[in-house]
């Protein structure tokens, strides 16, 4: 009786959790539809290759740390929200920039644009 009773209350935890994830993806707009990722290459190259080879060819070599706009691109886990928590997330690596909603949006746009199945319809 007892396993019976941990079994459903598991089920029920199971159950509640998708539909909280289920409500919480349901109220986000696709930020990668949303964005102009023209425009977010323009912002990244114009603040972020310093230590970013933001996918423009050019590479200012002196204070490269961060991750290629690609890799992060290519890796499984990058998602539009993925992004945006990060954008707007303070990092003690990074200068703490503060982007509007559309710039985010533009961001986000971009580094999606550089996944390579992405590149290929271009």
């Amino acid at each position: 009786m007892k396993n019976r009773i941990e079994r459903q209350g598991t089920a029920m935890k199971r159950v509640a959790i998708g539909i909280a994830g289920l409500l919480a993806v349901a109220g986000l707009p696709a930020q990668a539809d949303t964005g102009n990722w023209r425009a977010g290459r323009v912002f990244a190259v114009e603040n972020c290759r310093e230590c970013h080879d933001v996918g423009n060819g050019k590479k200012m070599l002196s204070r490269m740390s961060g991750p290629s706009f690609r890799d992060v691109a290519a890796q499984a886990a990058t998602t539009p929200l993925s992004l945006k928590v990060f954008l707007t997330t303070s990092h003690p690596a990074m200068p703490n920039f503060i982007l509007s909603k559309t710039e985010i949006d533009n961001v986000i746009a971009y580094i999606l644009s550089l996944r390579p199945a992405v590149q290929e319809k271009m």
